[in-house]
């Protein structure tokens, strides 16, 4: 008897061992996760690099999205190629030319299971862009740009031959940018008529943002889409909240991550991967 309770405290023993081990293993795991993600941030904020992409006051060129939807920049010369990576082994590829001043013309694919042992999937939709600066930026007023972007959002789904979100459709964009104590503050503002394969989300919706950079490579971009296919009456509390938090690693390359519905109105927040080339490999 004495054996057995000497026997069954000794596993009780052992059990706590090493239920203390697998704690403060997932601790030290948290800790060290966390010192990393500190680590990386500082070493892109200390950055001093004289060149940047679309984001940070030290910007050469300009952002053409805000988060989901586009603003009034245009590329000024060569090309920009865009990489969007979404959940479920989903990306989005497009390429933007610039054609002749304040014209630009673009094509995008979105595709399902690039990488892995699952079938790849190709979207069927012409993913078409167009952009057109209809008015520079002045002291006095914003630009103004028209276009059209037919190439859909967020993860693909091959059954339904879409996109998680509908593409940006026809739209008129406005932007106008400050100088200020804190580098550079962007007011958007849109007009939108989405395109979808199912015509009853197909509603006029409109949407504005704010861009902030937040040292001379990187930038912070808030966006409220009114989401008026679920939306019509443009209600302020049924909008979608989106976040992006963008880095310049060099004149040519900026990285992101978009966060969408932040305040999960309609689905749980979804993270996006954004990547964005620019080249005048055709000039």
């Amino acid at each position: 008897m004495y054996c057995l309770k000497i026997v069954s405290l000794k596993i009780v023993s052992l059990k706590f061992v090493s239920l203390k081990f697998v704690s403060l293993k997932f601790v030290s795991l948290k800790i060290v996760r966390y010192f990393t993600f500190i680590f990386f941030i500082s070493l892109l904020c200390i950055s001093y690099s004289t060149f940047a992409g679309s984001a940070g006051t030290n910007f050469t060129s300009e952002t053409l999205e805000l988060v989901q939807n586009p603003t009034a920049g245009i590329i000024t010369n060569g090309e920009i190629i865009k990489f969007k990576f979404s959940g479920n082994n989903s990306i989005n590829i497009s390429g933007e030319y610039y054609l002749q001043k304040n014209i630009v013309l673009g094509y995008g694919l979105s595709i399902k299971n690039l990488t892995g042992n699952e079938t790849v999937d190709i979207s069927d939709l012409l993913g078409v862009i167009a952009r057109y600066r209809i008015l520079n930026e002045h002291k006095y007023y914003p630009a103004l740009t028209a276009g059209i972007d037919l190439l859909g959002k967020g993860e693909y789904i091959p059954s339904l031959d879409q996109n998680q979100f509908l593409p940006t459709g026809l739209y008129i964009a406005a932007s106008k940018a400050f100088k200020w104590d804190l580098g550079y503050l962007s007011l958007h503002l849109g007009v939108n008529y989405p395109v979808a394969v199912n015509k009853q989300y197909e509603h006029i919706n409109s949407y504005f943002g704010l861009e902030q950079t937040i040292t001379n490579k990187a930038s912070l971009n808030f966006e409220y889409d009114f989401a008026g296919n679920n939306n019509p009456k443009f209600e302020l509390k049924k909008g979608i909240t989106n976040l992006a938090i963008r880095y310049s690693i060099s004149s040519d390359l900026t990285v992101g991550i978009n966060m969408i519905d932040i305040f999960s109105t309609y689905n749980k927040p979804y993270r996006m991967l954004t990547m964005e080339y620019r080249s005048s490999f055709f000039r």
